[in-house]
């Protein structure tokens, strides 16, 4: 029997934020470890738009990540990766981690 799959869901504000705790939520119910990467703005928007409390999102997650930590284990590729964006200015920095990653992953090659 395989491995279950492990998910990174990173959660950056808005209405992702609600989201972004459904799905854990749920793949909590099927047994799949998480890893969590939650913005400064996803942790205000829990606090103000939802009756959720912030640490308890985190322990339904198996992982939790600072969003600066660049040596953080999900940075392997080795993972199914969820984002749960809020604005055009998130959607440019992922691009732009996308892009930065790949080129210095190209120059190894």
């Amino acid at each position: 029997m395989g491995e279950n799959p492990r998910i990174v869901v990173g959660i950056t504000g808005s209405s992702g934020v609600i989201y972004g705790i459904m799905l854990l939520r749920a793949l909590q119910k099927f047994d799949i470890e998480t890893h969590l990467v939650l913005s400064k703005w996803a942790e205000k928007n829990i606090e103000i738009e939802t009756e959720e409390n912030v640490n308890e999102i985190k322990r339904i997650s198996n992982f939790v990540y600072d969003e600066n930590d660049m040596a953080a284990p999900i940075s392997s590729g080795s993972f199914i990766l969820f984002v749960l964006i809020s604005t055009i200015i998130i959607v440019l920095k992922v691009m732009w981690q996308c892009f930065y990653l790949y080129i210095n992953k190209s120059s190894f090659l």
